[in-house]
């Protein structure tokens, strides 16, 4: 077919050609090859994104969100005897299933508060004790003390993962998560489900859709509603974090939303808060107009992910919280509960959303000034065998929303798998007697209403199994029988063995669906499996064909790729008939997308060996030219690959990576720089003595130095034992702390600027040593303009750092962000201004004689460069600029491993003057670029964890939240490495094979005969760096492919591991955004390289 028509280019034969028809047939095919590097990256792309997309489908699943709702006039108790169930109850003041305990309830939720921030700790016993978080909250240790019976504390043991949205579900419906929904967290749809607060807000038949919502901007005015006034339970009224509302549309009787993502933010939400509760709660003309008041502060949260727990502003946090918590108790009555609970805790330094005891470790404090809640002599049962700190009791999250139901007289959420906490149910009555059969009572509902959910869900789910229902009936049915041989002359042991019976079989439920719901559909996770590594083995076979017949090309065969899709996706519908019935669209995508990448296989092996020159197998000459410090140096970084990979299966290797890729990288750099050395010791004629000088190899091993200083820093471990002697030396911090800031900005500030001057001054040694100076006054020009844009920049992002203390404060946007804009609007120009001017013309190439022609190629080369350089530069000044300026120092790394880097590889290339070799070097350096990219990842302080993620970032320059543009910056800041080391690989080819001094002082400075010069002009016309393109972006692409594909093999093989969600899934969907985000870039790389060498 045309369209696979072989372009067979051999230097050999070109510059044995003389007439001008050979080199006019190249010039027209340029076009047409660079192109097909382009269709097979973005091909790939289309391939791999589906195999992903089947994977994460397969692996991460939701569980079914059942519609039931619960209802006042249908107890679970009728759902036990089946021939009472159509008994109704009506809607009682007194409570719908029980007697409700208390009218009223006051709700506040502290964002991100700690257990430890609350429970008293003695700094002398208290491992880790600090000044900066530890014993602010003195009112709750006062009540605990002094009004014991009516208080009480627990550990509030949160599931993983530890984002805020997802603890909003897990406390408001009684359900466990699934990690899916964490992409959820930034702007999450509404909850459907039955929940705490629908319960709280509708009588039974009303809904949210009955409840038109207007604005209240005071507290005199009134809601107006179309239905009766009725339809509403109780008074909800909403103050603090508008994700409630977005989770709630129309569920609050009032609301008052304020805006929650801006982490730089401490005091607007809280505030908010401060200045509406109080009045609600203390003017007796609004005592009649609510009955729940949920708030939800942010403030401690966002100190944490500002400036960390330890610091002066977490005293001021903290200390506010305690007179604001103080006065709403001192204003309750005594039919209020008033509970005080965190969603999460957090991490040390100021981060949340794994598994780590810090994270899922808040604290919960209830307090009721009318009744008892916490009697003395309570049975050592409710008790938590051997829970740290003594008598402090772990209580799940989902244990809130069964327990606040029946408190408060409402149904329990249909789809609610926690557990009554017995103590606010035993201790309201006044005897035992009494309390054991207001608990038995209450456990009992709790018990039947898991009972009805856990058969609603069997009817439209398998996962539960016919045995698991059996085993759950039979083990209730014993729990019926003990409980109705209860009787007046039962004793506390009777009680405690059908408490514990009723106990049992809550446990045993929320683990059984707890492995249900993660549950995996192992045969689509198999078929995204199945077409990643067929992905890989088809770019594995291209790159070898490409180095072992390196002079051929064929075009991307697009018809033979369109007609087996085609005929894929025949075969996927007979698949879906007769073998895959309710997998329709995996067997499409596995069938069609398989079938493409057989015809990819069949043309490169085919077309590779056809029309070679004598059939040569490069690969083989490669090889008996070699020596054994040869082929350990291009086989090493394969090997390492392959390990890196492997040890993905193991968790604490996951956890360790940083240390091990430091491990590879360092290894193969200490071995190029001892081959550089051999080369110097044994008198290499191939290299330059301007790059024989010792400055060079210091240079080189000072950068390797750098990289273990940097890895260093950032694998220390943050300081958990900050403390602080004295309380007056505390309040001087607190009042300084602003001022001190700004003194320590000042101290670094020279550091700062030596990183931004560095920057500056190897850009410039850069364009030096290329030779731009020298290309004409339109080229000085271009130089000229992107340094004194860079030169700019650099002087506003040292100003911004400087002053970025005192702006963190100042209450206008304009001043805060002026200074941003200024860097984004240059950095818009630059990049804009970069791809506009014609380069100049310098004649037909036919017209000259071949000194020239080289002369002139050389000139097209450095231009292309220079442009592509010019975009690589305006993005990295970008990260700079979303990057905190703690992160300089790794910044500027970055930018330094990527220079040094290639200037590194540019001298190993020649390695003897075998030109062959070339290709199979072209090969491995991207296996090392790979590994510099994760080192370099890591020395930004991120990590494959949700916790490590900067999202301040999304407000450099803006204070509103918007989901597209801060995810943009979010991206950047998260993936600066994968970025800037994906646009720069197509520069880095290019010096090592066009502008290594060495080549130039070989080809260039020497006698150059009409042979040479031919050759090197031929060489860039038919642009053979076509094949070393496609061999690097392969090789690349490759190496992460790999990555993923082991991950993918260790969360199939390890789904049911421990560590399964606290480690493996964020590896996971790191490596899988990691993957398509390199991919992306590295076809605007191409693009960029094709517009500028075409142009």
């Amino acid at each position: 077919m045309k369209r696979n028509k072989i372009y067979n280019i051999d230097e050999n034969n070109i510059n044995s050609n003389s007439n001008g028809r050979t080199v006019k047939n190249d010039i027209q095919n340029q076009k047409i090859k660079s192109t097909d590097i382009l269709q097979f990256l973005i091909y790939f792309f289309i391939v791999i994104s589906l195999g992903c997309y089947l994977f994460f489908n397969g692996f991460l699943l939701m569980r079914f969100e059942l519609p039931q709702r619960s209802k006042c006039n249908e107890s679970p108790l009728n759902y036990q005897n089946h021939q009472d169930q159509n008994k109704s109850f009506i809607e009682r003041p007194e409570g719908c299933w029980i007697d409700a305990s208390f009218k009223k309830s006051v709700i506040v939720i502290i964002d991100a508060l700690r257990f430890d921030f609350v429970h008293k700790q003695n700094p002398k016993e208290t491992k880790g004790y600090s000044a900066y978080i530890h014993n602010h909250l003195t009112f709750v240790d006062r009540l605990l003390q002094e009004d014991s019976e009516h208080s009480l504390l627990f550990r509030f043991i949160a599931d993983s993962p530890t984002v805020t949205m997802q603890r909003i579900k897990g406390i408001t419906t009684g359900s466990l998560p699934t990690f899916i929904d964490v992409g959820s967290n930034f702007g999450g749809d509404a909850i459907v489900e039955d929940s705490l607060i629908h319960q709280l807000s509708f009588t039974d038949g009303s809904t949210e859709a009955d409840h038109i919502h207007q604005s209240v901007n005071t507290l005199d005015q009134r809601l107006g509603f179309v239905s009766n006034e009725t339809m509403f339970r109780k008074k909800v009224i909403f103050i603090g974090d508008d994700t409630w509302v977005s989770l709630f549309p129309n569920h609050f009787y009032s609301q008052y939303p304020f805006p929650s993502f801006n982490v730089k933010d401490i005091h607007t939400v809280d505030n908010g808060v401060i200045e509406n509760i109080l009045p609600i709660i203390t003017k007796p003309e609004s005592s009649g107009n609510w009955d729940v008041i949920i708030s939800h502060m942010l403030g401690v949260d966002h100190v944490g992910h500002t400036y960390g727990p330890y610091h002066p502003e977490m005293i001021k946090k903290l200390d506010q919280m305690n007179t604001f918590l103080q006065n709403i108790i001192d204003n309750l009555d005594n039919d209020t509960l008033f509970i005080l609970m965190g969603d999460h805790g957090m991490t040390s330094d100021g981060n949340h959303g794994g598994a780590s005891n810090e994270e899922t470790e808040s604290a919960i404090f209830l307090y009721s000034k009318g009744k008892s809640i916490n009697r003395r002599n309570l049975p050592t049962i409710f008790q938590t065998p051997g829970s740290p700190n003594g008598s402090v009791k772990n209580v799940s999250q989902i244990d809130l929303v069964s327990t606040l139901s029946l408190l408060l007289g409402v149904p329990i959420p249909f789809g609610n798998l926690g557990s009554i906490i017995p103590e606010l149910f035993y201790s309201t009555q006044d005897t035992s007697v009494q309390g054991w059969t207001r608990l038995m009572q209450s456990i009992r509902i709790n018990t039947w209403q898991i009972k009805r959910y856990l058969d609603s869900y069997s009817k439209v789910s398998k996962e539960l199994g016919s045995s698991s229902l059996k085993y759950f009936n039979d083990l209730l049915d014993r729990v019926e029988k003990d409980y109705s041989s209860l009787g007046s002359l039962s004793t506390e042991s009777d009680y405690i063995r059908v408490y514990q019976g009723y106990l049992k079989y809550h446990q045993e439920v929320v683990e059984l669906c707890r492995k249900i719901w993660a549950t995996f559909d192992t045969v689509t996770m198999k078929f995204g499996m199945a077409l990643l590594i067929s992905c890989a083995l088809v770019i594995v076979v291209f790159i070898v064909q490409l180095v072992r017949y390196q002079k051929t090309l064929f075009k991307f065969p697009l018809n033979s790729v369109i007609i087996s899709s085609i005929l894929g996706v025949a075969v996927g519908f007979l698949l879906n008939l007769f073998v895959f019935p309710e997998l329709l669209l995996n067997s499409v995508i596995v069938s069609s997308s398989v079938a493409s990448l057989l015809a990819i296989l069949y043309r490169v092996v085919r077309n590779s060996g056809k029309n070679n020159n004598n059939n040569i197998n490069h690969i083989e000459i490669i090889r008996k030219q070699w020596g054994v410090f040869q082929y350990v140096l291009s086989l090493l970084p394969i090997v390492c690959m392959v390990i890196h990979g492997v040890s993905f299966h193991s968790n604490s290797f996951i956890e360790s990576q940083r240390s091990v890729v430091y491990y590879f990288t360092i290894t193969i750099e200490l071995l190029l720089i001892v081959y550089l050395l051999k080369l110097k010791f044994n008198g290499s004629h191939f290299l330059p003595k301007t790059w024989r000088s010792w400055k060079s190899y210091i240079a080189i091993i000072i950068f390797s130095l750098f990289q273990i200083k940097k890895l260093l820093n950032t694998s220390s471990t943050p300081n958990t034992t900050n403390t602080v002697d004295d309380q007056p030396e505390i309040e001087k911090q607190q009042q300084t702390s602003q001022q001190e800031m700004f003194a320590e900005a000042l101290e670094n500030l020279p550091f700062y600027l030596f990183y931004l001057v560095l920057v500056f001054f190897n850009l410039s040694l850069l364009i030096k040593n290329i030779g731009f100076k020298n290309q004409g006054l339109e080229f000085g020009l271009l130089v000229t303009r992107l340094k004194v844009i860079c030169g700019f920049i650099l002087t506003l992002l040292s100003v911004y750092w400087l002053s970025l203390p005192r702006l963190i404060h100042h209450t206008s946007w304009i001043i805060k962000g002026i200074l941003p804009w200024l860097m984004y609007i240059n950095v818009i120009f630059g990049s804009v201004a970069t791809f506009f001017g014609k380069h100049r013309d310098n004649g037909d190439d036919g017209n000259v004689n071949e000194s020239d022609q080289s002369s002139n190629y050389i000139e097209k080369i450095k231009y292309t460069f220079f442009k592509v350089s010019e975009v690589f530069m305006y993005q990295y000044l970008l990260i700079m600029l979303v990057s905190n300026h703690s992160h300089a120092e790794s910044v500027f790394y970055l930018f330094l491993a990527i220079q040094s880097q290639t200037v590194l590889f540019s001298r190993v290339s020649t390695t003897g003057g075998q030109s062959d070799s070339n290709y199979l070097i072209t090969l491995m350096y991207p296996i090392l670029w790979g590994f510099l990219t994760i080192l370099n990842f890591f020395s930004t302080d991120h990590d494959y964890s949700f916790n490590k993620i900067q999202f301040e970032s999304a407000f450099v320059g803006f204070e509103s939240h918007s989901i597209i543009r801060g995810g943009i910056l979010v991206l950047y800041n998260t993936f600066s490495s994968q970025i800037l080391f994906s646009l720069s690989l197509p520069l880095m080819l290019i010096y090592t094979r066009y502008l290594n001094p060495t080549i130039h002082h070989h080809t260039l400075t020497s006698d150059i005969t009409s042979s040479t010069t031919s050759s090197f002009v031929k060489l860039w016309k038919s642009w053979r760096l076509n094949n070393e393109l496609l061999i690097g972006y392969l090789s690349y692409l490759l190496f992460f492919l790999f990555n993923t594909i082991m991950v993918c093999f260790s969360v199939y093989n390890l789904r049911r591991h421990l560590m399964v969600w606290r480690v493996f899934a964020p590896k996971y969907i790191f490596e899988t955004v990691q993957l398509l985000l390199i991919m992306l870039f590295l076809i605007l790389s191409l693009c960029i390289l094709k517009y500028f060498k075409l142009k």
